[in-house]
């Protein structure tokens, strides 16, 4: 690989938080007036942007930055040399920086730490963890641009956690174009931790639950997922045929025996990933929206089952065909396809 320095980027020092597909690199510099600013630095011209802060702010910072070159990062005034400060959580689009939200961290914390990292996909949703200057404690939430009334909405603990104030800690460390967040809950009384996973239909979830259960792993942060729904983060892992010994800490890698669809996918799209993704059976990689999905083994299902399924999509499928004689042969040959099929599983759950 080749190592390069990112040019035109002054100061006692930089970090880079984030590159998008563009090339296109987000992070802070702290300058020589010992002020952060938040910069775009386009790997390909060698072409440095630099955020100014909204009006009345001196500091800035660049956190992350997705494929349409939209940036998410934070404006302030004095926030490293004044304790806690009110600052804002902004957009930046290349010439103008637009106020999101207020924000409150820990002004000890270096910009970009945990409690101020912010992070945003393709569709704008934007997630973080805001810190709660009179808990000492932070909370993961995201902002949805999609929503009626956009603004932070905290992410919940998943059932069962703590629901005391003062105890209840977590972040939010991901975002992936999907919309699912994945983070880490953690309870500061009794030291416990938990990776979660969040979407806006399921809720908040305990990844501990999603996986197999006696197998010596406790998984206590999820770090990332990407758009085919496979997670990365920390865990422990004690080997459940050894007796005594500490749990290790150890990096996990969450592999989806199914990927959740889209939410909102037609009964079409939800066949075709099914019916596509299985065609070596055991299972396989289908693609839908530009998205990767693995799908899980097709060789589970019995004959009748999966011929419902083929009747079933080309139903659908014929209601692309215009011609309403054609299209009224194929869903009337599907259903009786069908219908045959689900009538032989009748009677075969009635001889049982």
């Amino acid at each position: 690989m080749d190592l390069s320095t990112v040019a035109n980027i002054s100061g006692k020092g930089s970090v880079a938080f984030a590159i998008n597909d563009q090339r296109k690199i987000a992070g802070t510099v702290l300058q020589n007036n010992n002020v952060y600013r938040g910069f775009i630095y386009d790997a390909s011209s060698k072409n440095a942007i630099s955020i100014q802060p909204l009006q009345g702010g001196t500091d800035s910072a660049a956190c992350d930055i997705n494929d349409n070159g939209l940036v998410v990062g934070w404006s302030g005034k004095g926030q490293f040399a004044q304790g806690y400060q009110q600052n804002f959580v902004i957009t930046f689009n290349g010439t103008k920086s637009t106020k999101i939200a207020p924000w409150f961290y820990d002004a000890g914390d270096v910009a970009g730490s945990p409690e101020t990292f912010l992070s945003i996909n393709n569709n704008g949703q934007i997630i973080g963890s805001n810190f709660l200057a009179g808990y000492g404690v932070s909370r993961p939430v995201i902002y949805d641009p999609s929503s009626a009334s956009p603004q932070f909405v905290e992410i919940p603990a998943p059932p069962g956690f703590t629901t005391v104030t003062i105890f209840k800690d977590g972040e939010a460390n991901a975002i992936n174009n999907q919309g699912y967040v994945v983070g880490a809950f953690n309870d500061l009384n009794t030291q416990q931790s938990l990776a979660f996973i969040w979407d806006s239909q399921n809720g908040t979830r305990d990844l501990n639950q999603l996986i197999p259960q006696n197998t010596g792993w406790h998984l206590t942060s999820a770090h990332d997922i990407n758009d085919a729904g496979y997670i990365v983060g920390q865990g422990t892992y004690r080997n459940p045929g050894q007796l005594g010994g500490n749990p290790r800490p150890t990096l996990f890698l969450l592999t989806p025996q199914v990927f959740p669809i889209r939410h909102g996918a037609g009964l079409f799209e939800l066949l075709v990933t099914l019916i596509i993704g299985v065609a070596q059976d055991g299972g396989g990689i289908v693609t839908l929206n530009g998205v990767p999905i693995p799908i899980g083994p097709w060789g589970a299902l019995s004959a009748s089952q999966q011929d419902i399924l083929i009747g079933l999509a080309t139903e659908e499928i014929a209601e692309a065909v215009n011609d309403p004689g054609g299209q009224r042969a194929i869903r009337l040959a599907a259903l009786e396809l069908v219908s045959e099929r689900v009538n032989e599983m009748i009677k075969m759950l009635r001889k049982k």
